[in-house]
């Protein structure tokens, strides 16, 4: 068997970055990404350099460079080099669009839309067809790897670029690897819904096939330095710096799916949460093909000069300040283990020297293992503004606050520059807005009064602290013994099905959850739901009853309630699984305290994991070793919360009629600029968004198709005239930007303007009305869809059927 490599990345794009010099088009990540890539499978997975081959950047040699004839070119040889059980990678860094699909016969795109990887020599403008010209689609890219296939090859396709999901990466920090298809003159119209499904339907037969994806086919892949807080870090696309990490950390003994699920993790322990990585095709299939590929283990070399070099770096999470124990090395006092502490980290090595002077380590070849991993790692940090104390009501001074913040919260690191943080505070008329920097992507958190930032913050440290614990510190999966199941009703409609982790839930979907249990052993386990708003929920065991789960086989609860999937916390949302194995006279290992607002147990601790995971949530605990957990299991079950794609709606069937002449309709005062969504037209049709209570829930308003839809919470007749509706929301979707108006409060005024200008489903522009009148407060990242922006809405049930009555802004069978 023989093991082939084509890594394309894609840096500059000459042409493009002429036509528009005002945008960043240029990305530096793909050709670190390649070099990257190229030692992780010389290293790892033994690939010769003779049978790799190499496009990157724009050099003077033109045959190197990854243009789209190169790059087919390169396709086409392989096709003719490789043999029957040989092994073939193919990898693609750069940029990512979107464009319409060519609608031909067999054409599978749900949403209207290809995915299309763009070489370095894509010209600025469309073909005769509406289409990027110079750029490979899916289906380009699906056609040769059905042709590898075809001849018996083993084929992982890898696309680091932004809308690369079902393909058979800006300004801030983190640059999104992808162009808008609108730069080349490409026009989306056409494609009712902005997402898609997530399976391709089969165009390419998957068996012998692997495709991971950095981004769904909806989402952006980040390109940003690393690794994250490195002085001399540089810039790589994230999913590929964490695919190559996971490769060096556990070897290719993995199968893909075990890889795609410690990358998603990898996402979420950084964390990161613009998007969730994708994966089709023959998950089960070990990476190596079955040959004896385990992960390197740890070992330290000291030479004769007393230098000691370790055989992990950067990739493995060494870095500046690890603490590693050197089992095997005798020094003064008979000891059998040294101390040894991390002082400078590559990629692949890294040098460490004695925690103590003058200890001499004899040379040679020592097992080793880590102990403790640098605290910076754990900790939040946090950028405050200017801040005067008498326009935030503050009774203490600023100086007085900030040092309260970081004494009752040890994990959190007060920072000067906005780019050295995590989040980011901004001056918000009486408040602050909370911002998710580039590095850790997500919406933002939004407004915060500075009496209420020491609980979001510490919600904040608690989870993330929580993921990267069982990213780092315990064995991932619950094994043979415990599984946990997720079904969910689309729509909250149909049969129950069981989805797979980085699925997306859509507002409207009704889940349930249950855990598995086969074998003799016991367990005290714990469920959580950790949300987008980073709200810790128990959903295990249910209050009141026991977490243990005792011998036999059997399925817990036996009959699982369902819950409604709202929109109030939208984003990327975990499940998370602790199974703690105990014996018959082990006392119980109750874990729900985590769900409580307080970081503190409150009764005594059973288990040093309690104290460690207490000391976690707190940000004062340096991760453990997975050897101090043995009898922890754990599981991160990742999803991404989001509306199935937005837009405006169509008239329904039934009566639509047309205001009476003469009719004035207004609804209050608007920002400048902004237009009245009572504007929006003359003909209007009640939809109820209940047919049994037969309630008026929202008014379509337009022309010769609704453009703006105004949504009444508690309205009690459809009789009414439609200018004696209520509305708390008004949504009006122009040709250029789509506007969101809400009444906050329920005072019969909007009072929140949210516009969302490239029609994306995220607003970036945000006002708000306060007693000086209306006032433009920044940019912003935010869903505009939410009942979040609702805040007198508190009631489950009303939050439901809030849910169900925004679902009009969905596009109908989706």
């Amino acid at each position: 068997m023989t093991r082939h490599a084509l890594l394309v990345g894609c840096t500059r794009y000459p042409e493009v970055e002429a036509a528009f010099p005002e945008r960043r088009i240029a990305l530096e990540g793909p050709a670190n990404d390649v070099e990257l890539l190229a030692g992780t499978l010389v290293e790892v997975l033994g690939v010769s350099e003779q049978c790799m081959v190499r496009l990157v950047g724009w050099p003077d040699d033109e045959e190197s460079r990854p243009t789209r004839a190169n790059i087919l070119k390169a396709l086409r040889g392989l096709e003719q080099r490789v043999a029957e059980g040989d092994w073939v990678l193919l990898y693609f860094a750069g940029h990512g669009s979107q464009q319409r699909s060519s609608g031909g016969r067999g054409d599978d795109e749900l949403d209207g839309l290809d995915e299309v990887f763009l070489p370095a020599d894509v010209p600025p403008r469309a073909d005769a067809r509406g289409r990027v010209r110079g750029a490979i689609t899916d289906d380009e890219i699906g056609q040769r790897v059905q042709a590898l296939q075809e001849l018996g090859a083993h084929v992982w396709l890898i696309v680091d670029c932004c809308h690369s999901g079902t393909m058979v990466r800006g300004d801030e920090a983190v640059v999104k690897r992808g162009l808008p298809s609108e730069l080349f003159g490409v026009s989306r119209e056409g494609a009712r819904s902005l997402h898609r499904a997530r399976s391709r339907g089969g165009s390419v037969d998957l068996e012998r096939v692997v495709a991971m994806y950095g981004a769904q086919s909806y989402d952006e892949a980040p390109e940003l330095p690393l690794p994250s807080g490195a002085s001399d870090a540089v810039s790589h696309g994230l999913f590929t710096y964490l695919l190559c990490q996971e490769l060096v950390r556990n070897g290719a003994g993995l199968t893909y799916g075990e890889l795609h699920e410690r990358i998603v993790a990898g996402y979420q322990a950084l964390p990161c949460s613009i998007t969730v990585p994708a994966i089709e095709g023959d998950r089960l299939r070990t990476i190596d093909l079955g040959e004896s590929r385990s992960a390197p283990p740890l070992l330290a070399e000291v030479d004769g000069e007393g230098e000691i070099t370790l055989s992990w770096g950067r990739l493995a999470r060494i870095g500046e300040g690890t603490l590693v124990e050197l089992v095997g090395a005798e020094r003064a006092g008979g000891e059998s283990h040294a101390a040894l502490r991390v002082v400078e980290a590559g990629l692949f090595q890294s040098s460490a020297r004695s925690t103590r002077d003058g200890v001499q380590i004899p040379p040679g070849v020592y097992p080793a293992r880590v102990v403790e991993y640098p605290l910076d790692e754990m900790r939040l940090r946090v950028s405050l503004p200017e801040l005067d104390e008498e326009a935030l009501g503050l009774r203490t001074t600023v100086e007085q606050w900030r040092g309260g913040l970081r004494d009752e919260l040890d994990g959190v690191e007060l920072v000067a520059a906005p780019g050295e943080a995590h989040l980011v505070a901004e001056r918000d008329g009486d408040g602050l807005w909370l911002r998710s920097t580039a590095s850790e992507g997500g919406y933002d958190l939004g407004f915060v009064e500075p009496a209420q930032i020491g609980r979001v913050l510490r919600d904040r440290i608690k989870v993330r602290n929580l993921r990267r614990f069982v990213v780092d510190a315990v064995e991932r999966g619950l094994g043979d013994a415990l599984e946990l199941v997720v079904e969910r009703k689309a729509g909250g409609r149909g049969e129950a099905q069981a989805i797979d982790p980085g699925e997306e839930l859509h507002s409207g979907d009704q889940i349930r959850i249950s855990l598995q249990k086969e074998g003799e052993e016991i367990y005290d386990v714990a469920v959580f739901y950790l949300d987008a708003e980073h709200h810790v929920t128990t959903l295990f065991p249910p209050t009141g009853l026991e977490p243990r789960l005792g011998p036999g086989s059997f399925t817990v609860p036996k009959d699982p309630a369902w819950a409604d999937v709202i929109d109030n916390a939208l984003g990327v949302e975990h499940l998370l699984v602790l199974a703690v194995r105990r014996a018959p006279s082990d006392p119980q290992v109750d874990l729900s305290w985590l769900a409580e607002r307080s970081a503190t147990r409150g009764s005594a601790k059973v288990i040093d994991l309690e104290a460690h995971l207490e000391a976690l949530a707190r940000g004062r605990s340096t991760r453990g070793r997975s050897e101090d957990f043995t009898d922890v299991r754990a599981e991160l079950f990742t999803v991404k919360t989001e509306w199935p794609g937005l837009g405006p709606p169509t008239w329904r069937g039934g009566r639509i009629d047309t205001l009476p002449e003469g009719t004035m309709l207004e609804g209050g005062s608007f920002p400048p600029g902004v237009p009245d969504p009572w504007s929006a037209g003359r003909r209007y049709q009640r939809v109820p968004s209940s047919r049994a209570a037969r309630r008026c829930g929202s008014l379509l308003l337009g022309e010769s198709e609704p453009r703006a839809v105004f949504f009444d919470v508690d309205s009690t007749s459809e009789r009414e005239p439609p200018w004696a509706i209520e509305a708390e929301a008004a949504f009006l979707f122009g040709e250029r930007e789509w506007i969101a108006y809400y009444d906050r409060e329920d005072r019969g005024a909007f009072d929140l303007v949210l516009i969302d200008g490239d029609r994306d489903g995220v607003a970036e522009r945000r006002w708000v009305l306060d007693e000086a009148g209306w006032r433009a407060r920044g940019s912003v990242r935010v869903p505009w869809l939410s009942q979040g922006h609702l805040e007198f809405i508190r009631s489950p049930r009303q939050r439901v059927q809030v849910t169900n009555g925004f679902r009009i802004l969905v596009p109908q069978g989706r």
